[in-house]
């Protein structure tokens, strides 16, 4: 948990330039993507142990991210 918690301060650091327009969803998706990906990998696939490092209430809603998000195979 400690090591996404870093990991989410070192990010948080970065500037767009908002000159050429930002797209914030995307952007907010692609950062989401990154954290699931990396309690999926931390916890070996273990969607209860992954969920539990995110925050989430229960893998099913893990499940729900990772199917928007398009992570693990899962799809909408």
């Amino acid at each position: 948990v400690e090591h996404i918690e870093a990991s989410i301060f070192k990010n948080a650091q970065r500037h767009e330039d908002l000159s050429e327009g930002f797209d914030i969803q995307q952007k907010l998706d692609d950062v989401a993507r990154h954290y699931v990906e990396e309690a999926l990998s931390l916890s070996d696939g273990n969607k209860t142990k992954a969920s539990k490092m995110l925050g989430l209430n229960n893998y099913q809603t893990l499940t729900n991210w990772m199917r928007r998000l398009e992570v693990g195979g899962e799809s909408s």
